[in-house]
């Protein structure tokens, strides 16, 4: 796999000054002074904007980086980014969602695709405007919802999964930390351990311990900002 960047460059943390907050199926992380990550994917759909200063982003199957203000990654895709030491906001929206699924048969031709749709740069200055001006949670979850929303056509809020998948999902979003095996889940989503394993991969793509995983990262990612 090709390397993130030259070894010559220097290394800068993923985030140097940071903020992030979440609702029902998407979150916001958004900093100053972002650098690099290594090739890495996850389940949600990632919405990366700068602020002023374009940053790099690429699949880790290509070598060409693309520099752009901004781009959108599809679900579960291996991808390199680079901040160059921007401000920069990643919005996060699980696929799960009327407004993840229509993201996604919009933009699922490409691993990473660039965005350009007009009115989206005024909906990006408005999100970096709410975090430099240090607004509330509630601002920042506006803000970033109305990006989603613009970029969708569709509300942020209902999901487009089984009800009883459903109930799983909110469970784990309320507390993605609590210890949940995928008997509990199956027994909360009132099926048998076998056919809830089938219809959880059916309804979201990735096995119940992958999508697990993603929530738990997510949490630890996002307390680490909060610390910051």
């Amino acid at each position: 796999m090709s390397r993130a960047t030259p070894a010559a460059e220097p290394r800068r943390a993923i985030v140097g000054v940071g903020r992030v907050a979440m609702w029902k199926g998407g979150s916001v992380w958004i900093g100053r002074d972002t650098g690099q990550a290594q090739p890495h994917s996850h389940h949600a759909i990632q919405i990366t904007l700068a602020a002023a200063q374009p940053f790099r982003i690429r699949g880790a199957a290509t070598d060409a980086w693309h520099q752009t203000s901004a781009a959108i990654v599809m679900p579960d895709r291996p991808h390199l980014f680079d901040g160059c030491g921007h401000a920069v906001a990643m919005v996060f929206v699980e696929p799960e969602t009327l407004a993840g699924r229509e993201l996604v048969a919009r933009h699922r031709q490409h691993e990473v695709g660039l965005l350009c749709e007009e009115g989206l740069a005024a909906c990006t200055a408005a999100l970096h405007a709410v975090f430099e001006a240090r607004g509330t949670e509630a601002e920042l979850v506006a803000a970033a919802q109305r990006i989603v929303e613009h970029l969708a056509a569709r509300s942020t809020g209902p999901q487009a999964v089984d009800p009883r998948i459903a109930r799983v999902l909110d469970r784990i979003r309320e507390r993605p930390d609590a210890e949940l095996t995928l008997a509990v889940a199956a027994a909360v989503a009132h099926l048998s351990p076998s056919r809830f394993r089938h219809l959880f991969v059916a309804q979201t793509g990735i096995s119940f311990r992958a999508y697990l995983l993603w929530a738990r990262v997510g949490l630890a990612v996002a307390l680490a900002l909060l610390h910051i």
